[in-house]
């Protein structure tokens, strides 16, 4: 394995401890060790259309500098070889693993430790790249869930994944439904923060731009609502790529019966066609959404569990830095500028005492 190299987007990391396995961007003496991981074992086990195929990212990642989705590649002795993908949802500050593959053959005396040391590793280059959120949708038990709790992933909301083939029957509602421009984000950001638990909200901390139409993340995303008296009452976020689509929707209480004619108009006006395959992502704190889906002919696949992972990362400042920017700050606080840094209580005692 050649020796770290940095990108441009990205800090310069603290280094793992010794005996700990190390992930690297995937570069061009990585491809021929694909094929090997290609026939891996995905122990994450999502469905392939909520991810890009891994051959198409790691040929963008080769070519282009910035891509919504990035490949980490791992070779190590004791852990053996993995490869882990992540796109940049659901804003782009967060990370979403979507591929967790290990190599066959790798024979490991204890998976979960080890799953969990490649996660951490994860969780550290996450860091290196300024992200400050890594979510995954995992198993509702087993070993892979433990090995990504071990590694302070918290799960914080249960999923459904639901599966339609092709357009649902239900009759499209072009009158109540249209299509959501670029200024019904505050509209819609209004409605998930009415219709969610809070501490779903801390968790995903999401901004108007996750409710954004236009291309994310691979996808080409547009969006749909169903407004009453000037305030929207239901939402459907449709997500494109080829013949896949998926499915965010949300509705508030008193109008989960505008959710049939929601999904048919959107997916009407998304271009479902027979053959398609749809994806819905249903949270279960969300009463009568699933019923209204398996109205259209949805169906349960498999539970899920959201979980998330905050990041930090540690930053060395030499002591003449840090004196300068504590002087500066001093006078800017007598000054009575509104100063956010993680030196404020620092700077308020030396204000303090030049005053008196």
């Amino acid at each position: 394995m050649r020796p770290w190299r940095y990108r441009r987007d990205q800090t310069s990391p603290d280094r793992p401890g010794r005996g700990s396995p190390r992930l690297y961007p995937l570069a061009p003496w990585h491809t021929p060790g694909l094929r090997c991981l290609a026939r891996g074992v995905d122990i994450l086990g999502l469905p392939l259309e909520l991810g890009p195929p891994v051959h198409r990212a790691a040929l963008i990642g080769l070519l282009a500098r910035r891509q919504s989705s990035r490949l980490f590649a791992s070779r190590d002795r004791e852990h053996g070889a993995s490869l882990i993908q992540v796109v940049h949802e659901p804003g782009p500050d967060h990370w979403l693993i979507t591929r967790f593959i290990v190599a066959p053959g790798t024979a490991v005396s204890d998976p979960v430790t080890s799953w969990q040391a490649i996660l951490e590793e994860a969780v550290r280059l996450a860091g290196s790249y300024g992200i400050k959120r890594l979510h995954a949708l995992l198993p509702p038990a087993g070993p892979v869930n433990e090995a990504f709790q071990r590694a302070g992933f918290q799960p914080f909301r249960p999923l459904t994944l639901m599966l339609a083939e092709g357009r649902p029957p239900g009759p499209p509602e072009r009158e109540r439904v249209r299509v959501q421009s670029s200024h019904d984000a505050w509209s819609v950001m209004r409605l998930y923060e009415r219709v969610t638990p809070r501490p779903v909200l801390y968790a995903e901390s999401r901004t108007r731009a996750s409710w954004q139409p236009g291309r994310r993340a691979g996808w080409r995303v547009s969006g749909f609502l169903a407004r009453h008296d000037e305030q929207s009452m239901a939402y459907c976020q449709v997500k494109s790529r080829h013949a896949r689509h998926l499915l965010d929707i949300m509705a508030d209480p008193q109008a989960m019966g505008l959710v049939p004619g929601l999904v048919a108009t959107a997916l009407e006006h998304a271009g479902v066609r027979e053959g398609d395959r749809v994806w819905a992502l249903v949270p279960d704190d969300t009463p009568g959404l699933r019923g209204q889906l398996e109205s259209l002919g949805f169906r349960a696949v498999e539970s899920r569990v959201w979980a998330a992972r905050y990041t930090a990362q540690r930053v060395r400042a030499r002591a003449t830095k840090k004196a300068r920017a504590l002087r500066d700050l001093q006078e800017a606080v007598a000054a009575g500028v509104p100063v956010y840094s993680q030196m404020r209580r620092e700077a308020g005692p030396l204000v303090e005492a030049t005053k008196d």
